[in-house]
């Protein structure tokens, strides 16, 4: 299980130590919908130690609900990031984030 720092209504998760992610950080922001009763999660990828996030702006995870109750949506949300970890879905933003940093 990966570990995550709770700061309120956002969550960050140190993504997977000795992989690739190594040093980044998923920051995830939920709040719950009394509509959908359902959580709305965005969520941005950051480095560790660096004050700037980039935005994961994907139909499949920015801004989507998320289903769980107030004791496990931060355990669901590790286990999303998790998932993502393994299939690879940060990749892209991680380079462009990485590419963004650099041009500063």
């Amino acid at each position: 299980m990966l570990t995550y720092k709770d700061v309120g209504h956002t969550i960050t998760i140190d993504l997977p130590g000795n992989t690739k992610y190594e040093g980044y950080l998923a920051e995830c922001r939920y709040r719950f919908d009394s509509f959908k009763g359902k959580y709305l999660v965005s969520m941005w990828i950051r480095k560790r130690m660096v004050d700037y996030r980039y935005k994961v702006d994907s139909v499949r995870v920015d801004t989507q609900y998320l289903s769980g109750t107030r004791d496990t949506i931060r355990e669901n949300l590790c286990l999303v990031v998790d998932h993502a970890c393994r299939i690879g879905f940060f990749d892209p933003y991680i380079s462009r984030l990485d590419h963004i940093l650099a041009q500063q």
